[in-house]
C-alpha cells in the first residue's frame, strides 16, 4: 500500500511529459533575453525526454504521423548528418566539432517534437504566448537600459542597433520580433488562444514595430512590412472595425515610408549600392561588400561542388579567398559567407543544400495543403534571413530556427 501511494505521489510530481513541456517553455521564453541558460535547458530536455520515451511509444508516434511528417523529420536529420559527414574529409576538426556542436539544436528538436506527447499539441497557445511574452520583456529591458544610458552619457547611439540590442545581434532579435508579428496577428484571429486582454497584443505589435525601427535591421524592417501586410490580408481581422482597418493600415504604409526613407542604416545602403567594385574592397563598412563576399563563396562552391569543402574548413577557405581577392576588412574582421545557403553549399556541397532547399518547398506544399499561414510567415522569415546572413552559424539562429521549424511542421495545427 505504501509503495502504491509513493508511486502515485512519484507520477504525480515527476510527469517527464509535463516537465519535458514546461522546460519548452522556458527555454522559449528566455531565447530572447538570454543566451547562457539555453544550453542547460536543452541538456534538460534531452534527459527529460529520454525519461518519458520507450520503444513502444516511438512506434506509436511515427505510425501516427503521416507521410510528408515523416519525410520532414527524416531530411532535416539528414540534413545535420551531412554536417558529421563533412567532419571525415575536413582539416579543421576542432573548428568542425565546434559547428557540430553549435548546431545539435537541429537534430535535437525534431526528435524531441516528432516524438512528442500530446501535451504540446493541446498546449500551443502557451508556446506562442511565452516567446511573445519573453519577446515583450526583453524589448522593455533594452528599451529601458538604452533611454538611460542616453540620458546618462548624451548619446542618441544607445538607442540605435547593437548598442541598443544588448542581448542579442539585431538581425537576430529583429527576426525574432518579426515572427512575434505573425503570431500576434494568428492569435487575435484565433481568439481561443489568447491568454491576454486583446489589447495587449494590440500594444506589442506597436512595439515590437517601432523597435525594429530602432534596431535598424534591414532585413528585418524589410520582412516586418511584408509580414504585417502578409497577414492583414490573408485573416479576416474581425478583432478590428472597419475604422479600426484604416486606421492600421494607414499607419503601416505611413511607419515603412518612414522606416524606408529616413532610417540610417536603408539610406547607407541605397549609398553603398552605388560604389564601384575597387572602393567596396577599400572601404571597411560596405553593405554591397556581401557581393564581394558572395562572389568568393561561389569561386569555393565550383571547385568543391557536390562535397564541399568539409563542416571545419568553410571559414579558412573562404579567409584564403579573401586575401587572394585583396579584401583586407573581410579578412580582418573574419567575415562569414552571410548567406545560409551558400555557407552550406560551401561546407557540405550540393546535396545537403538541396536537402535545405526541400526543408523549404516541403514545409511551404503543407501550407498549401493545410492552411498554415503562420508557417509561411515563418517561411519567408527564415528564407530572408538566410539570403543577407549565415543564422546557423550562432546558437541565437540554430536554436530559434529548429525550434519553431520542428514545432510547426510536427506540433502545429490550425486546426487545434
Amino acid at each position: 500500500m505504501r509503495n502504491f501511494k509513493f508511486q502515485s505521489l512519484k507520477e504525480k510530481f515527476f510527469d517527464f511529459n509535463k516537465l519535458n513541456f514546461y522546460i519548452s517553455c522556458i527555454l522559449i521564453f528566455l531565447l530572447p533575453i538570454t543566451k547562457k541558460i539555453i544550453p542547460i535547458l536543452i541538456v534538460m530536455l534531452i534527459i527529460t525526454f529520454l525519461r518519458k520515451i520507450n520503444l513502444k511509444k516511438i512506434n506509436f508516434y511515427f505510425s501516427k504521423k503521416n507521410f510528408l511528417e515523416k519525410s520532414t523529420f527524416f531530411l532535416i536529420i539528414l540534413f545535420y548528418i551531412f554536417h558529421i559527414i563533412g567532419m571525415f574529409y575536413t582539416e579543421h576538426l576542432s573548428t568542425g566539432f565546434f559547428d557540430l556542436e553549435v548546431k545539435l539544436s537541429i537534430f535535437i528538436f525534431p526528435i524531441l517534437f516528432f516524438f512528442s506527447s500530446s501535451i504540446y499539441k493541446k498546449n500551443i497557445k502557451i508556446i506562442l504566448n511565452y516567446f511573445i511574452l519573453g519577446n515583450f520583456f526583453s524589448v522593455i529591458s533594452i528599451l529601458f537600459y538604452g533611454f538611460f544610458r542616453y540620458l546618462k552619457y548624451e548619446n542618441i547611439n544607445f538607442l540605435f542597433y547593437a548598442d541598443l540590442s544588448i542581448f542579442h545581434h539585431p538581425s537576430y532579435f529583429a527576426m525574432y520580433l518579426t515572427f512575434c508579428i505573425a503570431i500576434i496577428f494568428y492569435l487575435l484571429n484565433k481568439k481561443i488562444f489568447l491568454i491576454f486582454p486583446k489589447y495587449f497584443y494590440v500594444f506589442c505589435f506597436f512595439l515590437f514595430t517601432i523597435t525594429l525601427y530602432l534596431l535598424s535591421s534591414k532585413a528585418g524592417i524589410l520582412i516586418a512590412f511584408i509580414i504585417s501586410f502578409l497577414n492583414f490580408f490573408i485573416y479576416k481581422n474581425e478583432f478590428l472595425n472597419k475604422k479600426q482597418k484604416f486606421l492600421f493600415i494607414f499607419f503601416i504604409l505611413f511607419f515603412y515610408i518612414f522606416a524606408f526613407t529616413q532610417n540610417y542604416r536603408i539610406k547607407k545602403l541605397d549609398k553603398d549600392l552605388k560604389v564601384k567594385k575597387e572602393e567596396i574592397i577599400k572601404k571597411e563598412k560596405n553593405s554591397a561588400s556581401r557581393l564581394l563576399i558572395w562572389e568568393s563563396a561561389f569561386v569555393l562552391i565550383k571547385e568543391n561542388f557536390f562535397f564541399g569543402v568539409g563542416t571545419g574548413d568553410i571559414k579558412s577557405e573562404i579567409f584564403k579567398v579573401y586575401k587572394s581577392k585583396k579584401m583586407k576588412h573581410q579578412l580582418e574582421k573574419k567575415l562569414n559567407v552571410h548567406n545560409q545557403f551558400l555557407e552550406t553549399f560551401v561546407g557540405q556541397g550540393f546535396f545537403n543544400f538541396l536537402i535545405l532547399i526541400i526543408l523549404f518547398l516541403i514545409s511551404l506544399k503543407d501550407i498549401f495543403i493545410k492552411r498554415k499561414f503562420l508557417n509561411l510567415s515563418f517561411l519567408i522569415i527564415i528564407g530572408i534571413n538566410f539570403l543577407f546572413e549565415s543564422m546557423l552559424n550562432s546558437q541565437a539562429g540554430v536554436v530559434f530556427f529548429a525550434f519553431f521549424y520542428s514545432f510547426l511542421n510536427f506540433i502545429y495545427d490550425d486546426k487545434i
